[in-house]
Parts: C-alpha cells; structure tokens; sequence
C-alpha cells in the first residue's frame, strides 16, 4: 500500500527508490512518538497504541517546574530543576515509565539546562547597562525568581541576536537578549545532578539536551557521565539547531551523543519542492504557525547563512533531488531525524527555512522516506503521525512497515527503478535481495514473499505512472519525467553489470552505509 501511494504521488512519480533494508543493530532505538506538551496521564492511557502501532520509545515535554500557560514555548521556560511539576507529577512519570518498560518502550526525558525563564525584556536589559541603578533591580529578580540559585549563577548579560546565534558568542549569550544563561557553576551542576538522577529513578532511559548548541562541550561532557554512571546504554542526543556540521562536530559527536539532524531534514525538503510541480515550488503560508519563538519575543531567528533563505532551498534541479535520495546526507548512522518537528511546526521563522504547508504530501513523502530508510532514529510530531494520502493513514502505515522490517531483521535491500513511459519495472538487486532474506536465519519466513508482493504492487500500479507522464501541464514537466526514466534505466544497467562482474553494487551506491560490516564480520548486503 505505500509503495502504490509512492507511486501515485504528483510528486516524485519521475522515479521511485524503495528501500527495504533494516540492517540496524537491535539495541539502538527506531522511531520514538514525540508526546509534545502532553500531560504524562495522557500518555499512559496512549501506551498500549503506542506499542501496537511499532513505536519503541516515547519522548516527553521537559518535566521541571516551568511558567504556566499553554504557550508551545511554555515549557523550556524553566522555574526550578527541584520539582516534577506542570504536566504530571513524579508518581506519573515512575508509573508511566513501568507500563513503558513493560512493552519494550524507552521514556526519554527533555532537558532544559542552558537557561531560566525569562525575568525581562531584551530592551530593559540594554537600557539596564547604562544605569547601574536598572542592572541591580533585574539582577534582584535573578535572585529572587530562582533560589536556591542566585546572580552569580549566570553569565552576565551578553546579547545574543543574528549572528551571535551561531558564532562562538552563542555559549555564553543569552538567547533573543532574554534568556538567563546559566553558568556552570558547583551550584548549578548540583542541582542538575540531582534533577537527572530523579528522571533516572523513576525510570528514563533516553534524554535529549535542549539548546546543546549553546552549552560548553565539558559540561555536556559532565551530564552525559552522570547518566552514564547510572544507565551506562541510555540514549542521549543533543539538540544542535543549526546547518553547520562543523558545529554539529564540535558540540555532538566528539562527546559521544546523537544530535539532532537538522542538516538531513533541510535536504530532503529541497528535494521535495525540487521534485514536485513547478507551480507549488513556494510555500503557500498555510498550516501552523504558533508564537514566532520560544517565548511571545524571546527567541532570535537562528542565522539565515546557517539555513538558507527558503527561496534558495526550492529551487534545485530534479538531478539533485535524486542524488539526495540515493545517498542521504545524513550526520551519522543513529542521528534523530525528522520531516518536521516542534520547532519547525511552531517557529514561525524556522516555518521560512524548513517547514511545509498543513498536511502537505510533500511532507508525508519525506515522512515514508525517512521510516523506510535502514538507519537513523525517526522522531515523530504527533499531527504527523496521522498524515496521509487519500484519506489513508500513511505515515502510520509507514511506521508499522519499519517496526515489521525490524522485527524480521531484515539485512536486505530492493532498490526500484521505474520507467514511466513503458511500463517497465527494473529489478537489479531483487533475486539477491530474496535470496539474502531466505538464507538469514534472523528473518521471517514470509519476508521474501512480502517483497514479491511489493513488487507486484508496483506492476500493477504502472499504468497510472504512464498516465500521470502524459498529463503532465508542461512541455518542461514531460521531459524532466523523460530524463529520469533514462537515467533510471541507466542505473538499472549499470548495477546489473557490476553484479554480473561480481561487485557489489550496493557498495558502489553508497559505500558509506550498505558495505558496512555486519556484528558477524560479513558485508551488510
């Protein structure tokens, strides 16, 4: 059923690749629900759909004492890291996280520990610098709003806007000019000990780090010991909002966590527009905005030299679109990924760079990729999860087919090329994969025979592809679906005649991903 929504999308009908190659390995999470601003008794009257519908973990709004309000923003707007408070108590997250634990479903907890809640404006704060007087009154607030914490527990007042957002002045900043950067003082590090050792007791196992981008990798360094020393297999990963890999580096992978892959979600939403229809290139403003930032003024847009301007990102050739696709430009195997997430959804000025209009099938598109794909850790928004073609739940559907791959441990992969024009399905790799699945004792009996089912799917749904072809509005539009039919049945000739020579023409794909070894020392196939 997905492969024919694949194939009848208006979009990326020109060609088709259909991964079915689970090779991941069996300790490290899949597809985690984003339960976004729920209130934990309603996740655990969720749980048991959550486990049928193939989720293996649940990740949760940040659970300290923050402002009140329903504002999205609300909640990284932390009070005090003292108290479980705002979306249910201690005794919910211990029961929650037993029913989780019962049905294979790791809790992960959001923790808000680069900043406070917002005590003034960014323009009392400016005006504050010139009067000594106005700088002891906001610092007073300091003092007050956060005790046990006091003045001397943050950086002192350093803007933070353009720029700043992404150069080495984003460690100390406060963000948007408002938000109290805490420093890493005893005090502060105590107190946070203590609120990761509670989440801990009462039973999460996986922690993503809000705003990491802005901490100092030896603090980071600091949390991730302290779960360690108590989950040494926890899963962490680190929030770093920003196209710069360079950053991701420095702040992510060289202390040993994920991140999120905010690079990887911005390519494939250029090669969607890229791919669709010329005339729906630009978005068109609809779908949900929310507040501008994180808090009603509180948040800088993040640097456009890190994103691109949306303009930019829509205007690729179909060629490009393709070659993302074929090797996805991810930041490494275990990186959380995402067509959209809170931040996309909510965030006005990231709507600009990355979002998509309301249930766009565009969007829906990048969705199925993504949950197709072998590796990587999928994060699902919850408006998302119900996304769909034709009035059917596609992105659920997507989401079944990757817990179903997982629990085979499938270690093939089918690559489809499709000629629209003639009705021809090319099937370089589809005896090997078959026979790959027969002879891997860790798949199910029936795996190869779902393949042919797939395959079959495809055939028969050939003829609306050919029809789609010839209703195509324009001249360009005909000859860019005429140019992907050659160049997939390039490809089709090219991987079987590296087969027949005896390559592996997974390896000459994507040499990065699929000749990877395997635990037992063979190539993954």
């Amino acid at each position: 059923e997905m492969s024919t929504e694949l194939l009848t999308s208006k979009h990326w009908a020109c060609i088709v690749v259909l991964m079915l190659s689970i090779s991941r390995e069996c300790d490290s999470l899949d597809t985690i629900y984003h339960a976004f601003n729920m209130r934990l008794s309603d996740v655990i009257n969720n749980v048991d759909r959550l486990s049928e519908q193939g989720y293996d973990a649940v990740q949760l709004s940040p659970l300290q004492k923050s402002i009140g309000g329903h504002q999205w923003w609300a909640r990284y707007q932390p009070v005090s890291h003292e108290v479980i408070e705002g979306l249910g108590s201690k005794e919910e997250l211990t029961r929650l996280c037993h029913s989780c634990e019962s049905r294979g479903i790791t809790v992960i907890a959001d923790i808000v520990f680069n900043h406070m809640a917002v005590v003034a404006s960014r323009n009392d704060w400016m005006r504050a610098k010139n009067s000594p007087r106005a700088l002891e009154e906001l610092n007073r607030r300091l003092d007050e709003r956060f005790r046990p914490l006091d003045r001397t527990d943050f950086h002192p007042f350093k803007d933070m806007l353009g720029d700043d957002w992404d150069n080495h002045n984003r460690l100390d900043g406060w963000g948007g000019g408002e938000w109290p950067d805490l420093a890493p003082t005893e005090r502060v590090l105590g107190i946070h000990k203590k609120h990761l050792d509670t989440l801990m007791e009462c039973g999460v196992r996986g922690f993503r780090v809000d705003a990491a981008k802005h901490i100092h990798a030896s603090t980071l360094r600091f949390y991730i010991k302290t779960i360690r020393a108590r989950v040494p297999d926890a899963f962490i990963y680190m929030e770093v909002l920003s196209q710069d890999r360079a950053m991701h580096e420095e702040h992510a992978l060289s202390i040993g966590a994920s991140i999120t892959d905010f690079p990887l979600s911005l390519a494939l939403r250029t090669a969607a527009f890229a791919a669709s229809d010329p005339a729906r290139r630009r978005l068109d403003g609809r779908g949900r905005s929310g507040s501008a930032s994180k808090s009603a003024d509180h948040q800088a847009a993040p640097s456009e030299k890190q994103f691109g301007s949306g303009d930019e990102t829509m205007e690729r050739p179909l060629s490009d679109a393709i070659a993302v696709l074929m090797a996805p430009p991810a930041m490494r195997p275990d990186s959380v990924r995402f067509a959209r997430n809170h931040d996309t959804v909510q965030n006005q000025e990231l709507i600009n760079f990355m979002g998509y209009p309301s249930h766009d099938e565009r969007c829906v598109l990048v969705w199925v990729y993504l949950l197709a794909l072998s590796d990587g850790v999928v994060l699902v928004y919850p408006e998302d999860e119900n996304f769909g073609f034709q009035h059917k739940p596609t992105v659920r559907n997507a989401i079944r087919f990757r817990a179903d791959m997982r629990k085979r441990g499938a270690k093939s992969q089918t690559i489809l090329l499709l000629d629209p024009r003639k009705k021809e399905l090319k099937e370089p790799l589809a005896g090997e994969a078959s026979a790959a699945t027969a002879e891997d004792p860790k798949c199910g009996p029936s795996a190869g025979s779902d393949h042919e089912k797939l395959l079959g799917e495809i055939l028969a749904d050939a003829e609306e592809m050919q029809v789609l072809s010839r209703a195509a509005s324009r001249e360009g539009a005909r000859r860019r679906i005429e140019a992907a039919a050659h160049a997939a049945r390039d490809e089709a000739t090219r991987l079987r005649q590296a087969s027949a020579d005896g390559a592996n023409p997974l390896e000459l794909r994507s040499p990065s991903r699929d000749s990877a070894p395997r635990r037992d020392g063979k190539a993954a196939r």
